[in-house]
């Protein structure tokens, strides 16, 4: 319980540098996926059939962002979002359960793009609010 925590603060963390900066610092990666190794170790869990749940989602995020960039033809999902979605798919323990957050951050998303008439916003921060959401029901009630 107390690795969850320093998970949620540490997402707290990379939301605000993404609001402020635009970026998802990779340090900040490096140490979520210490903190929930860590974790996972306490747990007695399968570390690594949890890497490879974070690497498959991470190849299908990849190749999904290729195919929207040849189609808009610009950048329309950054590197830094497909890193923070495989760890928390590692965090999560679920395939299932990120792409539950990928569709939760996505409605969440839209809500301040309409409001504020933006084109472009930041998706870390909506991907860690909902990661947290759904990790918080995860933990209460599954």
């Amino acid at each position: 319980m107390s690795t969850i925590l320093i998970v949620y603060a540490i997402f707290f963390v990379v939301a605000i540098i993404d609001i402020k900066k635009g970026i998802i610092p990779w340090q900040a990666l490096i140490i979520l996926m210490g903190v929930i190794t860590y974790g996972h170790i306490l747990e007695k869990e399968n570390i690594l059939i949890q890497l490879i749940k974070g690497m498959s989602i991470g190849i299908f995020l990849h190749g999904f962002r290729m195919l929207l960039n040849s189609t808009y033809k610009k950048d329309t999902l950054g590197m830094g979002d497909i890193h923070l979605l495989v760890v928390i798919t590692y965090f999560l323990k679920s395939i299932a359960l990120t792409l539950y957050v990928i569709v939760i951050g996505s409605y969440i998303t839209m809500i301040p793009m309409m409001i504020l008439k933006k084109k472009q916003l930041p998706f870390g921060p909506f991907i860690v609010a909902s990661a947290i959401g759904v990790s918080v029901y995860q933990i209460f009630f599954i």
